[in-house]
């Protein structure tokens, strides 16, 4: 991480969870170990998803998955982990046709 916590995440004070986290694990997260870090990114993932709970995936996905597990090395999934973060944070999704109807006309946040 190039940049400090607080340049991706909003914390006053310092007596909250993100203090915290800067306080035990250091500004730049590098206190954590490689499998520290990869932990918390899925965990996170998966209790976003969670959020998502309605929205169906297409099953292709899942295969796509395991197709990218397989056959790229860790520098392209590396890669790849970075640009679903940056889409999910600062990116635009054309919601599927499906997707709308489900929602009765209105677009789906997740």
């Amino acid at each position: 991480m190039t940049k400090t916590l607080g340049y991706y995440v909003t914390f006053f004070g310092r007596d909250n969870l993100l203090a915290a986290l800067e306080d035990r694990y250091g500004s730049h997260l590098e206190k954590l170990s490689r499998k520290e870090k990869l932990i918390l990114i899925g965990t996170l993932a998966i209790r976003l998803d969670l959020e998502c709970s309605t929205q169906t995936v297409e099953d292709e996905i899942y295969l796509l998955s395991n197709d990218i597990n397989d056959k790229l090395p860790a520098s392209e999934r590396e890669g790849l982990l970075e640009a679903l973060i940056a889409q999910l944070r600062w990116g635009w999704e054309v919601p599927r046709v499906s997707q709308v109807e489900e929602n009765n006309g209105i677009e789906a946040t997740c």
